[in-house]
């Protein structure tokens, strides 16, 4: 993924959260940001309370998780509901599954060629991405799902 934005170009400043999981792979992971982006890369090593790391990933606009197992599901779907552009791995199930509910995200080996790929969702994208995350993802539907699942 770094390499995919050094070659686009990209001049933003990068913000990668590495506060979780394992110490070395964080480790090379920054030093790999760091010396492929100098000081337009910004990792996250420690836990921030939920209003300020919310606030920063308001503040981000792209979001680009280049994982392949379902991990940082919430995370994403903050970002959407935050109005930000998501790019997923072809490679994550979450890809297909938030396409499958009706949310756009888009793939970061077939959506990510060009930096004019990275500019910023319309209000009217956003609100769609909103209203179909409601309709998965709200209090009656959870609730009804956690007593179907106690009922079984």
């Amino acid at each position: 993924l770094f390499k995919i934005l050094k070659d686009l170009g990209v001049q933003n400043d990068i913000i990668c959260p590495l506060n979780y999981g394992d110490s070395s792979y964080a480790n090379k992971i920054s030093e790999i940001g760091e010396n492929t982006f100098g000081e337009k890369f910004k990792s996250l090593r420690q836990f921030l309370p939920i209003e300020e790391y919310n606030k920063i990933q308001s503040e981000c606009g792209i979001v680009i998780m280049n994982h392949y197992r379902q991990q940082a599901c919430g995370n994403i779907i903050a970002a959407l509901n935050m109005g930000c552009k998501v790019f997923l791995s072809n490679k994550s199930p979450l890809l297909e599954h938030f396409r499958d509910i009706g949310v756009t995200v888009y793939c970061i080996e077939t959506d990510l060629k060009k930096l004019l790929d990275l500019k910023l969702l319309n209000s009217k994208l956003i609100n769609a991405n909103r209203e179909a995350l409601k309709l998965l993802y709200n209090r009656d539907v959870l609730i009804a799902s956690l007593r179907e699942s106690i009922i079984l």
